[in-house]
C-alpha cells in the first residue's frame, strides 16, 4: 500500500522520531533517495540530519511540528475507518444489462 501510495504522489514525506533514523525494521517502505522530507524531532543526530540533507532532503527538524503532524494522521486515520468501504460495484438498475 505504502509503495501505491507513494508512486501517486507528488512528494514522499517520510514521518519518524529520531530513535528510527539509520535503523533497520521489519518492513521496507523504499530507498532514502526516494524521499522528499523527513519530518523528525530534536534529538536526532546533527550528523544523520547532515547526510540527508546533503542528499536533496528537506528535514523539518521541529519536536511541536513532529506531534501535531502525528496527531493529524492518527485522526485522519480514524476518520477513514468511519467510512463504509465497497468491494466493487454494486451499480443496479437500467445501465447495468
Amino acid at each position: 500500500v505504502e509503495r501505491m501510495m507513494m508512486e501517486r504522489a507528488n512528494e514522499t514525506i517520510i514521518i519518524a522520531d529520531s530513535n528510527k533514523l539509520e535503523k533497520e525494521g521489519f518492513l521496507y517502505v523504499c530507498d532514502t533517495e526516494e524521499i522528499d522530507k523527513l519530518v523528525t524531532d530534536q534529538s536526532a543526530d546533527p550528523s544523520i540530519i547532515k547526510r540527508l540533507k546533503q542528499k536533496n532532503i528537506k528535514v523539518i527538524w521541529d519536536n511541536f511540528y513532529l506531534y501535531a503532524i502525528t496527531i493529524h494522521m492518527l485522526n485522519f486515520v480514524k476518520q477513514e475507518r468511519k467510512k463504509p468501504q465497497y468491494a466493487g460495484n454494486f451499480n443496479v438498475g437500467a445501465d447495468s444489462q
